[in-house]
């Protein structure tokens, strides 16, 4: 049956391709920013917080730090931030959409799964950027660190949140 058939017929049209799976996806963003808009400023400054927090914490473990260990005590608070919102923030907002009876709805949506799980793991890694922000300047801050920034930080980003 061609897709004029299945019009003709009133039946639904097929759901495919990329245009659908990205309509498909910023749909899912908007449901997933708009189901958290009244915890996101929390997790925003709790992220904040967090990520300055162990850089400082660390190094108050360490009382004579060397520029080395100062480097690794501070990306290792980055990675602490990000691991933060990746084991404890998302778990969270999943059973609170469980309690509420919105995410098994979500999940019956007529959208790719791979797009609804993509559109999670988008703010998961939007709430976590203040976070990293806020650690690495209190890390610049702390320490007199300097960073180099090259193309692998996307990737390791993107697996860490």
């Amino acid at each position: 049956m061609t897709t004029e058939t299945l019009a003709a017929m009133g039946l639904p049209m097929k759901r495919v391709g990329a245009a659908n799976w990205l309509h498909s996806y910023r749909a899912m963003v908007r449901w997933e920013v708009l189901g958290s808009r009244l915890v996101l400023p929390l997790l925003v400054i709790v992220q904040i917080l967090a990520g300055a927090g162990f850089v400082v914490g660390f190094g108050l473990l360490i009382p004579d730090i060397s520029s080395a260990a100062a480097l690794y005590l501070s990306t290792g608070a980055v990675v602490m931030s990000l691991i933060l919102i990746g084991l404890i923030g998302t778990p969270q907002i999943v059973a609170q959409q469980k309690m509420e009876g919105s995410y098994d709805f979500m999940w019956s949506l007529p959208v790719p799964r791979s797009a609804a799980t993509l559109a999670s793991v988008t703010l998961a890694a939007l709430v976590a950027i203040p976070g990293v922000v806020a650690a690495l300047l209190v890390a610049v801050w702390r320490y007199d660190v300097t960073f180099t920034v090259d193309a692998s930080i996307v990737p390791a980003f993107t697996l860490t949140v």
